[in-house]
C-alpha cells in the first residue's frame, strides 16, 4: 500500500481534517480512535503569498522541525474560495503542550522569535487557530483508495439541539448516497475550541478538477432532484452550509521521517 502522509493516517480535516485509517473497510473491526488536531487558518495579504511561502520554506519549517514538530499538513484554496487563505494542520498530543514554548519559539530563542514575529506579521491579514476533533466514525475510506490530492471542503453549522440528528443523517442517508455515487474518501471533524462547537468540517476527496466536473458523488447517486429533497430534510437540523475546493500544498507541508534506533 502506498505511503500516506500524516494527516491522512491520523485524519484531518479543515481545513481540516479527519479521515479513517489506511485499513480497508473489510479489515476494520471498529473505527480508528478520534484525534485532536490544531487547525490554523490564516489570510495572507494580497501580493504576499510567494514571500510567505518562501519564508516558510527557508526559515519557519526548519525551525519547526528543530523545535520538535514532526509533521504539518497545509492546504490552500483551489480556485473556489478565498485565494489568500492557507490552513495549517498539526497534531495536538495533549493540551499541556501549550504550557511550553511553541516549536518555533523553542528553536529560535526569544530574540529570534521576536524577529520572526516582526517578519511574518506584515505578511498576514488575519489568523485564527482551532482545536478540532476528528470523527472517523462518521466517515470512510474506500478499500484501496489513494490519498486524495484535492477535496471538497464543506463547513456545516448545526443547530445546537440537533447534533445527534445530524450525525445520524451523516452515518445513514448521506454516507449511503456518497458510496453509491462512487465517493472514495469522506472525512469529518468537529470544532472543540476556537470557534463554534456546533460546526463540522467535512472533506470529500477528489483527484482533480476533471473529477469535480463529474459532479458530487451524492448528486451522481441521487440526481439533482434527489439532492434538493435531501438538503431540504437536512435543513431541519442545519443552519448554514458552505463549500470550498482545497488542495494540499507540498511546499508548506512536511513530515520528519522516523529513524531507527541504533
Amino acid at each position: 500500500m502506498a505511503h500516506r502522509s500524516p494527516a491522512f493516517r491520523h485524519v484531518l480535516g479543515i481545513l481540516c481534517l479527519a479521515a479513517l485509517a489506511a485499513l480497508p473497510l473489510s479489515a476494520q473491526v471498529a473505527p480508528p480512535a478520534s484525534r485532536l488536531l490544531s487547525l490554523t487558518v490564516l489570510s495572507v495579504k494580497p501580493g504576499m503569498m510567494q514571500a510567505y511561502i518562501d519564508y516558510q520554506k527557508s526559515d519557519v519549517i526548519p525551525a519547526m522541525q528543530k523545535g520538535g514538530q514532526t509533521w504539518r499538513e497545509s492546504w490552500r484554496t483551489a480556485v473556489f474560495g478565498d485565494p489568500n487563505e492557507v490552513a495549517h494542520v498539526t497534531e495536538i498530543k495533549s493540551f499541556d503542550q501549550y504550557d511550553s514554548p511553541s516549536p518555533v519559539r523553542k528553536a529560535l530563542g526569544e530574540a529570534g522569535y521576536t524577529a520572526y514575529l516582526a517578519k511574518i506579521g506584515p505578511m498576514i491579514a488575519s489568523q485564527r487557530t482551532y482545536a478540532i476533533r476528528t470523527r472517523p466514525e462518521l466517515g470512510y475510506v474506500a478499500d484501496g483508495a489513494a490519498p486524495p490530492k484535492m477535496a471538497i471542503l464543506t463547513l456545516v453549522d448545526v443547530q445546537a439541539t440537533k447534533l445527534s440528528e445530524f450525525e445520524m443523517f451523516l452515518k445513514g442517508e448521506w454516507l449511503a448516497a456518497l458510496k453509491k455515487g462512487g465517493g472514495k474518501f469522506y472525512a469529518v471533524s468537529q470544532v472543540v475550541y476556537g470557534g463554534s462547537t456546533t460546526q463540522y468540517h467535512t472533506l470529500v476527496g477528489i483527484d482533480n478538477f476533471a473529477d469535480l466536473g463529474k459532479g458530487h458523488p451524492v448528486t451522481r447517486a441521487l440526481g439533482e432532484d434527489g439532492v434538493v429533497k435531501m438538503m431540504a430534510r437536512s435543513g431541519n437540523f442545519t443552519e448554514h452550509i458552505e463549500r470550498r475546493i482545497i488542495r494540499l500544498d507540498p511546499d508548506l507541508s512536511f513530515e520528519v521521517k522516523a529513524t531507527a534506533q541504533r
